[in-house]
């Protein structure tokens, strides 16, 4: 849960040491039919907080990266956080490769560049509303305004 009223105290700038950005990148493949599609894969910068630089590593996950049946046309809108213990988490949204429905998969860092499939956390299987955005598909009949 997200606690705006404490949000609005936060300044906006301030200095953040090996602060990391994720963001998709897409890449133009051709497929078999003729046609192009855009490859999804997750890419980082390294800044402070304020001004970000691209990371020589990237991309940091691929289709390589995400498990049996996973759609490389909709990997998106990562957010990554450090945990109490120094290591990284990652969520990322994720279609399934044979349609049938959106999943969030969780991925595993020690240092925030090199990162370990861990488990999907949940997946729609049909319960819940289309997918829109980075957490739509969790709630039923959800659209975007």
């Amino acid at each position: 849960m997200i606690m705006w009223d404490v949000f609005q105290e936060v300044p906006l700038r301030f200095q953040m040491e090996n602060s990391f950005l994720c963001t998709p990148v897409c890449e133009k493949e051709a497929q078999p039919d003729g046609g192009v599609r855009d490859i999804q894969t997750q890419s980082l910068a390294v800044g402070d907080g304020m001004d970000y630089e691209k990371d020589v590593r990237n991309p940091i996950l691929t289709a390589e990266d995400m498990p049996e049946n996973s759609s490389p046309f909709d990997f998106r809108d990562p957010k990554m956080w450090k945990c109490e213990d120094g290591t990284y988490r990652c969520v990322i949204v994720n279609d399934r490769a044979d349609g049938t429905g959106g999943r969030i998969l969780l991925y595993r860092s020690e240092d925030g560049f090199n990162w370990e499939f861990e488990s999907v956390m949940l997946s729609n299987d049909g319960r819940f509303g289309k997918k829109c955005g980075s957490a739509g598909f969790l709630y039923p009949g959800w659209k975007k305004t």
